[in-house]
């Protein structure tokens, strides 16, 4: 990659309010060497890499190909147009979810979305990301008083792991078609937990019932039970 392709890259870095080369690594996980390299204009990022920075810099992937000075053929330049649009509905659908599940505190979806990962990116990725769910409610849980400028920082965080869950599918899958059918398995269920809830007996052994993702067992549901009517009977 020439130097003049380096420049484009620093600047459309800053421009993005990435002050640092570590601010976008931790961003989008591009480790802070390699994001040197391109700068410095030494190296040249894959395919992959690009369009990862791109979603990262909100650039087009087009536009990433121009301001390295690739010239891009004509049947190609139509074909990342299009995976551009895939990849932006499926950054959006990774930000929706984890939204939900960040603020909503959707524990259903939290489940469904986690089950789906272990079974895309592997049992580790799908751990990892459970601990930092859980660390990420303790904080905001401890706050006694929310600043006003709590819906901005919980929206950038959730921009973040999207991103972050973005790079891992685009190292794993390279492939557009993956990351289309990967929307659908998204939709699918997010749709099931948008369903109405049902009201669901405590009392009924049939049923499952889990709290922070961990199934209660029989002896816990049946203190529930007893808790929750010993706390209705002292109220009368």
């Amino acid at each position: 990659m020439t130097i003049e392709g380096g420049k484009f890259l620093k600047k459309r870095r800053i421009e993005r309010g990435y002050k640092t080369q570590e601010d976008l690594t931790f961003k989008c996980w591009i480790p802070q060497g390699q994001i040197s390299s391109y700068e410095r204009g030494d190296k040249t990022p894959s395919l992959e890499t690009l369009q990862i920075l791109g979603k990262a810099l909100d650039t087009s992937y087009v536009e990433m190909f121009e301001g390295i000075n690739v010239t891009l053929p004509l049947d190609l330049g139509l074909q990342l147009n299009i995976q551009d649009q895939i990849d932006t509905q499926l950054l959006n659908q990774l930000k929706d979810i984890i939204s939900k599940i960040l603020i909503q505190r959707d524990g259903t979806l939290q489940a469904r979305f986690l089950e789906l990962l272990q079974q895309e990116l592997g049992a580790p990725h799908a751990t990892a990301l459970k601990e930092k769910f859980k660390d990420l409610m303790k904080q905001t849980d401890s706050m006694t008083d929310r600043p006003p400028t709590w819906d901005e920082a919980m929206q950038k965080i959730c921009r973040t792991e999207s991103l972050r869950r973005f790079y891992s599918i685009v190292r794993r899958y390279p492939s557009g078609d993956y990351r289309r059918d990967l929307i659908d398995k998204l939709k699918q269920i997010q749709a099931a937990t948008d369903m109405p809830l049902q009201n669901n007996e405590l009392t009924n052994q049939a049923i499952e019932y889990s709290v922070d993702n961990e199934k209660l067992t029989e002896k816990e549901r049946l203190m529930a039970v007893d808790l929750i009517r010993s706390m209705r009977n002292h109220q009368l």
